[in-house]
């Protein structure tokens, strides 16, 4: 019976291909009473790619398995931990009425089986996420590593977000991060937002975007004037898409089968058409889209609870599990409360609803609108490294151009816009 529990577990991993579930268990070769061996390839395959082996390099390490129709992988899971629960506990008790037979006290057999129980409690359900990371050294090697590969092939280990002051001090937001971009009302925090993912798109990765705003088709043309204005030989801006005037559609349509053709990256868009956003949605969205990463706009109105900082910073702590459970960064945007109007850059402290969301972010980014067409950004908070960091950006996200410039180009626009503000008047 143990042999068939463990196929069926074995074909729902890898016909799935859902490496996080074990891991996540701590599901461990001798749990495995007749292919602890293929378990034991597996689980050091996961260690090493972070993602389950394909079909054909299984069979090919493994010809005599046979990969059954199986694809409940938490059912089989279950089954497979009763098994070797069920194995052992009748093992220990063996052990232990052969010890009275052989006439040892009671008391130290009694300790014995509570011991040996206890250890099997902690083994399928208790230290999961335990390690000794001096003799489980080679885990923390294959994550360096992997970063490594990564900022060989690329330049930095993480998501690349367009902005160098940010992708230089933090290399991008890196499996399990937890981001926040805030700002007061209409400073650009659905603009940030966007201007990161597509940037990620065009880089090659697969982006979740969550829009409590704003619909699929407004988030579409807003990345759509970013894309067109970095890669295209025209910009289409997204006020004249919006209203259908001022630009050729044709060129248009051109410019999106281009776009496809381009690009391997994938910008997948859920608005409130259909329901409220809930963490359960998000979780939901990483299991079927398995986004690079996730971007949420905005934070505070996924709470229904108006004015609750205990929902407030209960959601913010999913938020922050999701992310480390899923090993996916997530980028929320948040708002910036009263107490910080006035100030030249807000902190993590002035972030409105609850402190907790600045507690739980490994990176906060504030901003604020300093002219028409200046936003000057801050690294409010970075757990991993130096923040402090302020840059200045030209933000003329209409013609698609939200780039960062030095203090002297942000002094010369500034004084610009100044003058034609002066002229308007």
């Amino acid at each position: 019976m143990s042999s068939k529990t463990e196929t069926l577990f074995i074909s729902a991993v890898i016909r799935q291909g859902d490496h996080k579930t074990p891991v996540l268990a701590g599901v461990q070769p001798h749990w495995f009473a007749s292919h602890s061996d293929e378990w034991d390839w597996i689980g050091r395959y996961i260690d090493r790619h972070r993602r389950c082996p394909s079909k054909a390099l299984f069979r090919s390490k493994f010809e005599d398995f046979q990969i059954v129709q199986s694809d409940d992988v938490e059912y089989c899971l279950g089954e497979l931990r009763d098994e070797y629960l069920r194995r052992s506990v009748v093992a220990a008790v063996d052990k232990s009425l052969d010890s009275i037979k052989d006439d040892l006290k009671v008391e130290d057999v009694m300790e014995e089986l509570q011991t040996k129980l206890l250890h099997l409690q902690a083994d399928c359900y208790g230290n999961s996420n335990e390690s000794d990371v001096l003799d489980d050294w080679e885990m923390v090697y294959n994550e360096v590593s992997r970063r490594h590969e990564r900022a060989a092939e690329r330049g930095i280990s993480g998501i690349p977000t367009g902005f160098p002051t940010v992708d230089t001090v933090t290399s991008g937001p890196q499996e399990g991060d937890y981001w926040i971009v805030a700002a007061r009302l209409g400073q650009g925090k659905t603009w940030t937002l966007i201007r990161m993912a597509a940037h990620a798109v065009y880089q090659g990765f697969t982006v979740q975007y969550d829009a409590l705003e704003q619909t699929r088709a407004q988030i579409a043309m807003r990345a759509h004037s970013f894309l067109s204005s970095d890669h295209a030989k025209s910009t289409f801006k997204s006020t004249a898409l919006m209203n259908g005037t001022d630009f050729d559609l044709l060129s248009y349509k051109k410019f999106l089968q281009e776009l496809k053709e381009g690009t391997t990256g994938r910008l997948i868009v859920n608005d409130t058409s259909r329901g409220r956003v809930s963490p359960s949605t998000i979780a939901a969205q990483i299991e079927r889209n398995r986004p690079d990463i996730v971007f949420i706009d905005y934070l505070t109105l996924m709470n229904t609870q108006a004015g609750d900082w205990q929902a407030i910073a209960a959601l913010s702590a999913e938020l922050k599990g999701i992310a480390m459970r899923y090993e996916v960064p997530i980028v929320a945007a948040a708002q910036i409360n009263r107490m910080a109007i006035g100030n030249d850059l807000p902190g993590a402290e002035h972030l409105a609803g609850a402190d907790a969301i600045g507690q739980d972010a490994d990176c906060v980014l504030t901003m604020k609108q300093v002219s028409r067409h200046v936003v000057k950004m801050k690294m409010a908070k970075y757990r991993h490294g130096s923040d402090g960091q302020v840059w200045f950006n030209e933000f003329r996200p209409n013609n698609g151009l939200f780039r960062e410039i030095s203090g002297d180009t942000a002094d010369d626009i500034m004084a610009e816009d100044k003058l034609e503000a002066m002229g308007d008047d």
